[in-house]
């Protein structure tokens, strides 16, 4: 039924045959509007039922002006393109009205075949460029579906041939032993070795070796043993970076060597290098903490070390000899350097000592010929005998006041010294501490000074201040005229230093004034010829002044006279 036949029908109805079919009677006006109010409800219930079926025709009209829709029903998915590793597939299903559902495939993982071996590892290059060059070999995994390359790895040189092994005490590696019937002068040690891994270079392994010109060593050693190298002909070596020990004298008296990196792993033994001559640059990793003793002694010619922030030690005699070395930085982390560590370098100018140091050591800086100035850090309580001996172009030297101890021969022969400031707190100057400074032109000496050893100013000439039979520097006595008989110490003087006049045979009288208050070990000892000491002073000042061990040790009969007229026998 279509909109114009339903709203004909409608037009059609008389209502007059709705009023005749009813009882014809008399109706009251109330019952005539009930009558036409439900004409009016079913009216209004079949123009609503109509317009619905109009609204539902046109719903389901296609729009492009074809058949109604309907629910699509579609059949089995059918693969039209097959997926690969690199490219989707697709898959597509139809409905029987015609209309088509299409939908990808995904990618396919990729399947992994055997390992191929693309380059075989060698050992020896015949080319003209390098006639023993290796190199490692090269192994790819490839996809079987699509034939990508999945991944690659390196195939390590199968090393030198001839190589002596020995299995290691663990029963599950090896290390090299030697030379054995290896013809190479240029070795390469394999990581395995009949399947398993090489971990060591034995102890003494290519001792003396003279056909060693250079090697490396794989990833897989970790220990050089004691003296493995010594001795060798070796120029150049290649340490792995999982180096934990290097051994006791392993490089010693490699005298072709020429440079080396330490990996920041390695702990290194004592007299490692000792005695390369020919080694020029040193280069120790970030991650090293300690030199070893004697560790570079005598590599003459090393030029260039560079030493890491992680250092805090370098050992006794560690750079002993290192007479080429011109510089070195020695790290803020350091806080000890051993007795003699850097003694004959003999081309070193300047130094900067790390702040936590907390003493300069014996013969730290001794013989360092052309050390022109040097800068101690504030922590420094003890400069220790014979630090700067010998440092005959020293200029200047800046000391602070935490320093209270400072040995024999500190400063001994430093001929260029003019000047130095002694620490606020000094209590000790030991013996020969600057003699042969004769150069030196002032020094203060601080009162807290308490004892000054024996000739700590000997051929101090532009120094020592002479009055009478005495020489002076500041208040202290520190020298004597040998052929004096009668020795009168000036007013102010507060101390003699240690041996002041030990086997004068002539000194018979020696005044010594009130204001002395120290007299040095064996000042007054072995002097037969003493008869008498002057005190200007009374008994009890004269026993309150401080005095050395042994001060009159084995001088003759001698008496000690006071003021006023006190006498003490000895």
């Amino acid at each position: 039924m279509n909109d114009k036949n339903i709203f004909d029908a409608l037009r059609d109805i008389d209502p007059a045959w709705i009023l005749d079919a009813a009882p014809q009677k008399r109706s009251s006006p109330l019952r005539t509007w009930a009558k036409w109010g439900a004409i009016a409800a079913c009216f209004c219930l079949v123009v609503a039922a109509a317009l619905g079926i109009v609204f539902w025709q046109r719903g389901t009209e296609d729009p492009n002006g074809g058949s109604p829709f309907h629910t699509h029903v579609f059949g089995e998915w059918r693969i039209t393109r097959e997926a690969s590793c690199s490219e989707y597939g697709e898959q597509t299903r139809l409905c029987a009205c015609g209309e088509k559902e299409t939908q990808p495939i995904a990618l396919l993982p990729h399947f992994a075949g055997a390992w191929v071996i693309e380059k075989e590892p060698t050992i020896k290059l015949p080319t003209p460029d390098d006639p023993t060059q290796r190199e490692p070999g090269l192994k790819c995994q490839f996809c079987n579906r699509c034939g990508a390359k999945l991944d690659e790895e390196l195939i390590p040189a199968t090393g030198s041939l001839g190589l002596a092994y020995a299995i290691n005490p663990d029963g599950k590696t090896f290390a090299v032993a030697g030379i054995g019937n290896c013809t190479d002068d240029e070795i390469i040690v394999p990581e395995n070795f009949c399947g398993y891994h090489v971990t060591s270079v034995m102890k003494g392994a290519f001792n003396a070796c003279e056909q060693l010109n250079s090697i490396t060593l794989p990833e897989t050693v970790t220990e050089i043993g004691e003296y493995a190298f010594r001795g060798s002909s070796l120029v150049s070596i290649t340490l792995p970076e999982g180096l934990l020990v290097i051994g006791d004298t392993a490089f010693s008296d490699c005298d072709s060597l020429k440079e080396i990196t330490i990996p920041a792993s390695a702990k290194i033994g004592k007299r490692a290098f000792e005695g390369c001559y020919a080694l020029r640059r040193v280069i120790l990793s970030e991650g090293i903490q300690a030199i070893a003793p004697y560790t570079f002694q005598d590599c003459w010619l090393l030029e260039s070390v560079s030493l890491p922030d992680s250092l805090r030690s370098i050992g006794e005699m560690a750079f002993y000899d290192c007479s080429q070395l011109k510089e070195i930085h020695i790290p803020p982390s350091v806080t000890s350097i051993g007795e003699h560590a850097f003694s004959f370098c003999g081309s070193l100018k300047s130094i900067t000592l790390p702040k936590r140091l907390m003493r300069i050591e014996i013969g730290t800086f001794a013989y360092c010929y052309r050390l022109e100035s040097v800068i101690i850090p504030s922590g420094v309580t003890q400069i220790r005998d014979g630090a700067f001996r010998e440092c005959n172009k020293l200029l200047s030297v800046s000391i602070p006041d935490s320093v209270v101890v400072m040995g024999d021969y500190v400063f001994g022969n430093c001929s260029s010294l003019e000047r130095i400031t002694l620490p606020e707190g000094l209590t000790v100057i030991g013996e020969n501490m600057f003699s042969g400074c004769g150069a030196l032109q002032e020094v203060n000496i601080p009162d807290s000074v308490r004892r000054i050893g024996e000739n700590a100013f000997e051929g101090c000439d532009k120094l020592i201040q002479t009055e009478g039979d005495i020489g002076y520097v500041g208040n202290w006595a520190v020298s004597c005229d040998r052929s004096a008989s009668h020795v009168v110490l000036r007013e102010g003087t507060v101390g003699l230093i240690d041996k002041l006049f030990y086997d004068y045979g002539k000194v018979a009288y020696v005044t010594v004034p009130r204001s002395v208050k120290y007299i040095g070990s064996r000042a007054f000892a072995d002097i037969s010829s003493l008869k008498e000491i002057f005190y200007q002073g009374t008994c009890e000042e004269w026993n309150a002044v401080e005095k050395g061990e042994n001060w009159d040790q084995y001088s003759s009969w001698y008496s000690v006279v006071f003021e006023p007229e006190q006498t003490d026998q000895s």
